[in-house]
């Protein structure tokens, strides 16, 4: 089917955008050539490897079920300009030298406002992700779209919390259910009949499957973490490797960066105190969905879990099992 002849109504977009990092420890910009050679072998790499995920998972699964997506890339990654179009033979891409006087957060968000600007009018959902997301299942692009021309929608994928327990406001009936659903127990947690294993090595399962910052903004209580923390690591966390919404909501993410330093306040005013240490992403979108977007939005969570579902290129080479 031609694009201009293909109802507006079944289309959506695939953006990708930010930096591509690299596998290898130790190596920047600044190493001297023949690592700096390693270096972008590294990162073509990556980009390769989660190219195979996101085309058969978003844009093949999706053109099954009669959905078009269209591809549209910025990167802060000129040197790897031919190695995007090759694989993911996008609408458009823009790709530019990074902006070293931003911080990180700020440069990911104007990347990310320089792609959702390319997406056409008539684009009824748009994917939003970083580089290297690796993703083990189809993303339900096409379920969502009664929804997205409802309302202003996001969608974010489930994540899992390290700490839970009774005391953490989690009633002891939910607790099986929740260890099933991630599919094992933290070691040394033990819920009665709860028929779960425990957890091994760093896999990200195990861990309290929840809608952090939206649905449980109770603090945990735990007295060997000052509440400065929990309340930066609970309260104000939304996994921010990628989502789904509808064009206006995907776009209303670039106010990170063009409000950088009121988005910065308004976090150390909320308790975020260290927030110019770990200046991190999930911080700023737990603040723009819970006290930006507000009640505009209808805010949804997919059937997807990190790490069973999908998870990061850098994290699948950190694992001892590679």
């Amino acid at each position: 089917m031609r694009n201009a002849d293909r109802p507006a109504d079944r289309a959506a977009a695939l953006c990708l955008c930010g930096r591509v990092a690299s596998w290898r420890n130790g190596l920047n910009d600044h190493s001297a050539p023949d690592q700096l050679a390693l270096l972008n072998q590294s990162r073509r790499a990556i980009v390769r490897t989660a190219a195979e995920g996101l085309k058969r998972h978003v844009v093949a699964a999706a053109h099954l079920a009669g959905l078009a997506v269209d591809i549209f890339i910025h990167s802060w990654n000129p040197e790897l300009a031919e190695t995007f179009s090759e694989v993911y033979r996008p609408k458009a891409s823009l790709h530019e030298p990074v902006h070293r006087k931003l911080r990180t957060v700020s440069s990911l968000h104007l990347s990310l406002s320089r792609v959702v600007a390319m997406v056409p009018k008539e684009i009824a959902l748009v994917m939003v992700s970083r580089h290297d997301l690796l993703l083990y299942e189809d993303v339900p692009l096409p379920s969502l779209l009664a929804d997205a021309h409802a309302q202003p929608s996001l969608w974010l994928p489930q994540s899992c919390q390290h700490r839970f327990s009774a005391v953490d406001g989690v009633p002891i009936a939910e607790q099986p259910a929740m260890f099933e659903a991630c599919g094992c127990r933290p070691a040394g947690v033990h819920v009665a009949s709860d028929g779960a294993a425990d957890c091994v090595g760093l896999s990200g399962k195990g861990w309290l499957m929840e809608s952090p910052s939206l649905a449980r903004l109770n603090l945990r209580a735990d007295a060997q973490v000052p509440k400065a923390t929990l309340l930066l690591e609970h309260s104000l966390y939304v996994l921010d490797w990628w989502f789904v919404a509808t064009p206006a909501v995907a776009s209303s993410f670039a106010r990170i960066h063009e409000n950088f330093s009121g988005y910065t306040h308004e976090l150390r005013a909320r308790g975020a105190s260290f927030v110019r240490v770990r200046s991190w992403s999930h911080f700023y979108w737990a603040h723009h969905i819970t006290h930006v977007l507000r009640e505009s939005v209808a805010v949804r969570f997919m059937p997807l879990l990190q790490a069973r579902d999908f998870g990061l290129a850098r994290f699948v080479m950190m694992s001892d099992n590679f």
